[in-house]
């Protein structure tokens, strides 16, 4: 075919590539997307970790060799994610589109999978990077409890932090650039290639490349293929996270949550992963004898004892570490300083969990398994509940919320469990009459002056135990318009003494601690001071207040202010120690010495007054353990605190003693037996 001179040359480009594009062409054209798609892979995934380990990480502390030792695993684990990709859109793909010569739906279909997958890992890496910022940790369950709680308030709370708001727009513009980027340099215009080689050939190559890319798809010629427990590299938990990227770290987290579900374990399964045959040996392996059972009594009490009533405050993010730089110049404390100074506050108390609703189904139902308000079991009433104990000894009920009723299903789940009652947000602003522009819930002084008209009404026949739940200290911080900030110094946290974000942190921390202070002011002037118990801790620490990644704020990524009112006729603690290590799951075995009489209940944790220094233990569900000298993340070594009587972590560290390691391994089999109880009540009721 002949042109003419003066014929217009348009798509005479394209005819003679489709003309003269081969099959050979095509797979090479292929492997060559494939090659950019791993080499924007890696790129990925080796800066964010490197960004992550540099600029959020403790590198300093952690020798040169072992910092090349994170990267070097870290690039394992993303050839392991690049090569699976490449086998299943590209490699299998080509055995289907040589027999076929399907080149040219093949070709599009291979470019945007692969972008899809490129845009999924940046969006996985920006999430794992805001992860480590906010909780010191990398991507875990927590995101599945992030968008149960409700897209409303989440995207409030999100707009009003600039760091988050930052990490969006960055994300966005690199996934634009990005995208733009692969499919310039990928663009193809092809039509049905024609046969030009041996299809053989290319089948040959083909296997070659798949058995190359397995090889790193396993990632070792060990006998076990890379996995999590690969990424132990020394004894800092962020350090060892770091291998993974952030698509494996979801990945992983999904797994664990799926696995750790009502759907899934089963009595048999929960012994067979502790490696024991029965309920009686997983018993003793939790540290439980027939003296000293799980199910015990609460001491006897005097002929002349009358049940007191019980309040349980569970304040949003109230961080130990905050709480513990009350000052002339830093009041955030507000009220409750003085309370703080007259009754038990505990320095050294970690919270079991990491969010608001693990923790309140840790708390009032010994479940490390959750979410179980929005499980198969949320329809089941569970013998482990906290409630009942105080149910058997003829006490009102109350779970009183500042929150909305139906968060969590909440409203519908917890009477279930014992309580007679449920109030949230709407019962408090209707009687008050005034509406909270606080998405999370209505002001925490109104919540905690509504607790007062609980208290006054009561039934004179019976006492109360009520469990309180504050939500004002959540971003975005909204408190009432009459609210005025008292002296509130961000520099005592290392902050810039005019850092208006950590300055609006304090004051949603000093409005509930004072709202808390005016609610036991006015308790202990009333005619309640001498017959009801007070106890109050943080759900969890304030999210990104800190960076708490570091290896020096081991403690603080976890530890809450706790605080116990006890009347001088019921106080059994005369001497307890403020230092003394403990987390939530002493709270309720406390309680229940104090307050019942003869009753049984179910101990999981130790009594604060049965506790010695020397045993004392203190955990969460991260892995983390707190005893009387120090901090452990990985259950083997111990990080000094510098000084006896000081919260603030040394680069000192020490093997646990042998004692402090069965302790460990006690807690571990103790949450089995958890799991196992929570299981077996639902079996029985089938």
């Amino acid at each position: 075919m002949k042109f003419k001179r003066n014929q217009p040359l348009l798509n005479t480009a394209s005819s003679i590539t489709n003309r003269s594009f081969t099959e050979q062409d095509a797979f090479k054209q292929q492997l060559k997307t494939s090659a950019v798609f791993l080499l924007f892979t890696l790129l990925i995934l080796s800066t964010s970790r490197t960004f992550i380990l540099f600029f959020i990480g403790d590198w300093q502390q952690t020798p040169s060799s072992e910092l090349l030792l994170v990267l070097f695993t870290g690039i394992r684990f993303d050839l392991k994610l690049a090569a699976v990709c490449i086998i299943l859109f590209t490699l299998l793909p080509i055995l289907a589109i040589t027999l076929f010569n399907r080149w040219r739906w093949a070709l599009q279909i291979n470019r945007f999978s692969l972008l899809a997958i490129i845009l999924s890992c940046l969006v996985f890496s920006f999430i794992d990077i805001g992860f480590y910022f906010f909780f010191g940790t990398a991507i875990s369950n927590l995101i599945f409890g992030i968008v149960d709680d409700g897209f409303y308030a989440v995207m409030l709370s999100i707009i009003s932090d600039w760091r988050l708001n930052l990490l969006i727009a960055l994300s966005a513009i690199t996934a634009f650039l990005v995208a733009k980027s692969f499919l310039s340099i990928t663009r193809t215009t092809c039509g049905a290639a024609k046969s030009s080689v041996n299809k053989a050939i290319i089948l040959l190559i083909t296997l070659v490349l798949i058995a190359i890319c397995g090889l790193f798809g396993r990632g070792t010629l060990d006998t076990f293929p890379l996995s999590r427990r690969t990424t132990v590299i020394n004894d800092n938990p962020i350090m060892n996270a770091l291998p993974l990227n952030g698509p494996y770290h979801f990945y992983y987290a999904y797994k664990d949550l799926k696995e750790d579900s009502f759907s899934s374990l089963t009595p048999q399964k929960i012994l067979q992963k502790a490696k024991l045959t029965s309920l009686p040996l997983l018993a003793e392996a939790a540290g439980y004898t027939e003296t000293a059972a799980y199910k015990t009594r609460s001491s006897k009490k005097a002929s002349s004892f009358k049940s007191p009533n019980v309040i349980f405050v569970l304040m949003e993010g109230w961080s130990g570490h905050i709480a513990q730089q009350q000052s002339i110049d830093n009041q955030v404390l507000g009220a409750f300083a003085q309370h703080a100074e007259q009754d038990y506050f505990f320095e050294r108390f970690f919270s079991d969990e990491y969010g608001t609703n693990p923790t309140i189904e840790k708390l009032l139902l010994n479940a490390p398994i959750g979410p179980i308000t929005q499980s198969v079991a949320n329809t089941h009433s569970f013998s482990l509940s906290n409630v009942l104990p105080f149910k058997q000894q003829g006490y009102s009920t109350l779970f009183l919320s500042g929150g909305n009723s139906a968060w969590r299903k909440h409203g519908q789940f917890w009477p279930r469990q014992g309580f007679d009652r449920y109030l949230g947000r709407a019962t408090i602003e209707k009687h008050f009459d005034e509406i909270s522009d606080n998405p999370w819930g209505v002001y925490d002084s109104y919540l905690l002056q509504y607790l007062q008209t609980q208290l006054t009404q009561k039934p004179a026949d019976k006492p109360l135990f009520s469990f309180v739940l504050t939500t004002n200290n959540h971003a975005p911080i909204k408190l009432p318009k009459s609210y005025q900030a008292p002296p509130l110094n961000p520099a005592k946290y290392g902050f810039d003494k005019d850092d208006k974000k950590v300055f609006e942190s304090l004051t949603g921390f000093h409005f509930q601690s004072d709202a808390l202070g005016k609610f036991l002011s006015w308790l202990k002037q009333s005619d309640y001071a001498d017959n009801t118990i007070v106890v109050a801790t943080g759900d969890h620490v304030l999210k990104g207040f800190a960076n708490y990644a570091a290896s020096e704020q081991s403690y603080n990524r976890y530890g809450v202010a706790t605080y116990l009112y006890v009347p001088k006729a019921l106080d059994q603690m005369k001497l307890s120690d403020q230092w003394l290590a403990g987390s939530h799951k002493d709270l309720f075995p406390t309680l229940f010495e104090l307050a019942l009489d003869d009753t049984p209940y179910f101990n999981f944790g130790e009594p604060i007054m049965h506790k010695s220094p020397e045993s004392a233990i203190g955990m969460n569900e991260q892995g983390s353990y707190i005893f009387d000298q120090g901090v452990s993340t990985d259950g083997e070594h111990l990080q000094l605190f510098k000084q006896a009587a000081n919260n603030q972590l040394s680069n000192k560290r020490k093997q646990l003693s042998p004692l402090q390691k069965q302790l460990v391994k006690q807690q571990e089999n103790v949450e089995a037996l958890q799991k196992y109880l929570l299981v077996n009540d639902i079996k029985n009721d089938q």
